[in-house]
């Protein structure tokens, strides 16, 4: 479903989960690190990807990125990878952007009314610089066109697409 398709049907408590997320801040498993020794550019995870990718970010402390809090006192095991969440990411809800991130936190599911049951283990896919017009310009170049950054939430334990879009 394209982003501007999906952000027009959204219910607006989703819409501003999605924002929160964004705003501020099936695949192989295996345990995910808080440090990668190599990161592989967007293309070579997925062939239409030509953003940048930025380092790999996994929530610790008192960190936040959105909607997502810290992963300490989760079990990290059986996790999806970093790239297979931005795979997963590319599929369902990929964006040209400028520049991508992932970011492995926490969500209450409840609190936010994603699929799912109370906390539980995100990914966020953070896209920036993505081009977005109003719905009356999609196919224009005209002056309602911005540069905005797009989030795309994925399951860190099954790869599903959860979430996506500006807000």
């Amino acid at each position: 479903m394209s982003g501007q398709a999906w952000l027009h049907g959204t219910p607006r408590c989703l819409a501003a989960a999605v924002l929160a997320l964004v705003v501020t801040g099936c695949a192989s498993t295996h345990a995910v690190t808080a440090t990668s020794t190599t990161l592989l550019p967007c293309s070579r995870v997925a062939a239409q990807c030509h953003a940048k990718r930025l380092p790999n970010r996994v929530l610790k402390g008192d960190q936040r990125s959105g909607a997502l809090g810290a992963v300490d006192g989760y079990d990290l095991q059986g996790l999806i990878s970093f790239d297979a969440a931005l795979r997963r990411g590319w599929e369902e809800d990929g964006q040209t952007a400028k520049t991508v991130q992932v970011v492995l936190g926490s969500a209450n599911a409840d609190a936010l009314h994603w699929p799912g049951n109370g906390p539980h283990l995100y990914y966020a896919v953070l896209w920036t610089g993505v081009r977005l017009c109003s719905s009356r310009e999609i196919f224009s170049t005209g002056s309602n066109c911005a540069l905005r950054d797009w989030g795309t939430v994925i399951d860190a334990h099954t790869g599903a697409f959860i979430v996506g879009g500006t807000g």
